[in-house]
């Protein structure tokens, strides 16, 4: 089936530049480029959706990790304490 779908797109693509050559924005190097980017995009949604086990959870964790994400931290890296003079 996925090689029925890529067919297809494949021949909408070569139809739109066979049609439209002088076009800029169907020239088949951006094309490819185009159908490049969208299939690997396809193919990390597909694999991430497919280690999903429950949406509930899923979403939970999300708002774990832009919590963790947001919250400032208490560790200031750049800071030229005293503390941190000594250690060195």
């Amino acid at each position: 089936m996925k090689n029925v779908a890529f067919g297809i797109v494949y021949l909408v693509q070569a139809i739109l530049v066979y049609n439209w050559p002088d076009a800029e924005v169907l020239n088949a190097e951006k094309m490819f480029i185009a159908m490049f980017t969208l299939m690997f995009g396809l193919f990390a949604f597909i694999q991430a959706m497919t280690m999903v086990a429950d949406k509930d959870k899923a979403i939970e964790c999300a708002r774990k990790m832009f919590y963790m994400i947001e919250t400032p931290s208490v560790i200031d890296p750049l800071a030229r304490s005293q503390e941190y003079i000594k250690r060195i």
